[in-house]
């Protein structure tokens, strides 16, 4: 259980660790030529996403300034390997949504896309020269983030990020109860995602409740997540060429789309509305108390 505190070790030297440990790996599998690109493509976007999780922990103690600049750094690595991994995703959900009865073919439209998709990552190997630049800036990056300030003793290391992380989370659920506009589902979706992987570093306060708590919530963010993959796949078909599909084709292919992404929406605000039924302080309370407990 790596990507978690330890029972005897400080808030500060388990912070450190994970971090270090996160960026380590990162560096090492995308240098490794024997992993495939789909795969440590996927594998480095996880870890910049608990990374920059990580960074929300303690975003209470930076200045503004400093917090954006490490965020936005985090975040623009992982979006020099988002061609790749886009691209798989649409044409994976557009296979799922052609499974459905009565669907068209859309042996065309992957065609079409497997050709666009190829032509965008060819020339001087783009993805092995992305691949090696992304480990070099996790390298360049490592004693800067291994660094990041803690204040406070214990628990009160990291309690303000914890409720902050989850107060946005219940924020954007709010939101999306009244408002079904894509780019704020996908906010909720990242918000969900962060208060996930910060629950992780909790799991060993209280495993067979943390576990179920983090179970739950890592549902959620595959709901959202899933909804944000059929955003995407829309996108695609509105945006498409006169020639590759027949009209009719496209119009019955986003009503699939929207079909799906209604009824991922309804499990989602359900469940959503459980995982975020506590108060951001009664969880900060419970929280500290299972931790009290796990480390008197």
């Amino acid at each position: 259980m790596a990507f978690a505190f330890k029972r005897k070790e400080s808030v500060s030297a388990g912070l450190r660790r994970v971090v270090r440990e996160e960026m380590s790996s990162g560096e090492a599998e995308l240098l490794d030529a024997g992993i495939p690109d789909d795969r440590v493509v996927h594998e480095t976007r996880k870890r910049l996403k608990r990374l920059r999780a990580l960074l929300r922990l303690v975003e209470p103690q930076l200045p503004r300034k400093d917090f954006r600049d490490r965020n936005r750094a985090l975040r623009d690595l992982g979006r020099a390997l988002s061609g790749a991994r886009d691209a798989a995703v649409i044409l994976t959900t557009l296979r799922t949504l052609a499974d459905a009865p009565g669907m068209p073919s859309v042996e065309p439209l992957h065609r079409y896309l497997s050709e666009q998709y190829g032509a965008a990552q060819a020339g001087d190997d783009q993805l092995k020269a992305q691949r090696h630049a992304v480990a070099a800036a996790l390298r360049e990056r490592r004693a800067e983030m291994v660094a990041l300030p803690s204040r406070g003793k214990g628990f009160a290391r990291i309690a303000p990020g914890l409720e902050r992380t989850y107060r946005r989370g219940r924020e954007a659920l709010g939101v999306a109860l009244v408002d079904g506009d894509d780019e704020l589902w996908h906010t909720w979706r990242k918000r969900t995602k962060e208060h996930w992987i910060q629950m992780r570093l909790l799991r060993p306060v209280w495993p067979e409740m943390m576990k179920a708590q983090a179970r739950a919530l890592g549902t959620l963010s595959d709901l959202l997540g899933d909804d944000h993959d059929l955003t995407v796949v829309d996108t695609v078909l509105v945006g498409l060429p006169e020639g590759v599909m027949e009209p009719s084709a496209i119009a019955r292919l986003r009503a699939q789309v929207a079909e799906q992404k209604g009824s991922l929406r309804a499990r989602g605000l359900s469940l959503g509305q459980r995982v975020y039924a506590e108060k951001p302080k009664a969880l900060q309370k419970r929280l500290h108390a299972y931790w009290r407990a796990w480390r008197p």
